[in-house]
């Protein structure tokens, strides 16, 4: 058995099951945890710090049967920090693993084991807030999670997508999460590495994400300015712009690709034409777009 203590993650929710092989638990008794840590290793603070985590994931043993990944259990931890993004924007990390080495000799041999995880580190956010998670944003982390499973386990632009949205999850800059949202924007939907890649991703999110002419003109503007933020950035324009506002930038830019992301994984057909080729991913955008041309209206905010 393995557990995985979340930090900053909040709920009345005693016990939810994610797969037959994860199960979100809050936790009763922290001795366990706390027992196997060794004082050698890890800091009074890393200890103490345990007692901030309400709930913790219990991966069983059989998780083996499901995940054909390398490192199934970094795998499976960054899968459902990537899922819980996509339902709501709040700061959940992950900082230990704890378990049970199973012997090699014989499996009725367990050795108790406490790791810590490097590479997991928080980025300053935008804005600094607690989000409780309902029954419902569970639920939808339980859909997103088998999805994302599905996705990361198979080659394809959709997973290096997903793939770069979780880098820029864990970005330690907002800069650095910036440039890896666009590209993975880039990966989610377009066709064709060629002129005019700003205006066929920001077709392709507004039409995607809205119906109305109305309303996807607002989006089509909203991705264009996103992007030119985005070339500023790379081509070193306009620094004290950047400087001011790219803590407001990444917050948009990352509600856009979080709600296209949840657009997404809603549909099943949806998820299956954008893992065609260029010709299949360009037909689709064509046919959901029907007679919408966008507009750039270069009258709102420049921000």
């Amino acid at each position: 058995m393995i557990f995985i203590p979340l930090y900053s993650f909040h709920s009345n929710i005693k016990v939810f099951q994610i797969t037959d092989y994860i199960t979100l638990k809050k936790i009763e008794d922290y001795t366990y945890i706390t027992s196997i840590m060794d004082k050698d290793f890890f800091s009074n603070k890393e200890i103490e710090s345990i007692y901030q985590c309400t709930h913790l994931l219990e991966i069983s043993d059989s998780y083996r049967k499901f995940i054909d990944l390398p490192n199934p259990i970094s795998k499976i931890d960054d899968i459902f920090l990537h899922a819980s993004w996509i339902q709501k924007s709040f700061r959940l990390f992950i900082k230990f693993i704890f378990g049970h080495e199973i012997s090699t000799i014989s499996s009725n041999l367990q050795t108790p084991y406490a790791a810590r995880i490097l590479h997991r580190k928080r980025r300053n956010e935008y804005e600094e807030s607690i989000i409780k998670m309902e029954l419902e944003d569970l639920t939808n982390i339980k859909s997103n999670f088998c999805k994302l499973t599905v996705l990361y386990n198979k080659p394809s632009r959709l997973q290096l997508a997903a793939t770069f949205t979780f880098w820029g999850i864990l970005s330690m800059t907002w800069i650095e999460a910036y440039i890896t949202f666009m590209t993975s924007f880039e990966f989610l939907l377009t066709h064709k590495s060629s002129y005019g890649v700003k205006k066929k991703l920001a077709l392709a999110c507004a039409c995607i994400l809205e119906d109305s002419d109305s309303s996807r003109n607002n989006i089509y503007t909203e991705f264009c300015k996103l992007y030119n933020f985005r070339s500023d950035i790379i081509h070193g324009k306009s620094q004290k712009n950047i400087d001011e506002n790219g803590y407001e930038y990444l917050s948009r830019l990352s509600n856009l690709l979080r709600e296209t992301w949840q657009r997404v994984l809603s549909d099943p057909t949806m998820i299956i034409m954008l893992q065609k080729s260029d010709t299949g991913r360009k037909g689709f955008i064509k046919s959901i777009q029907k007679n919408f041309e966008p507009i750039f209206i270069d009258t709102l905010s420049k921000k």
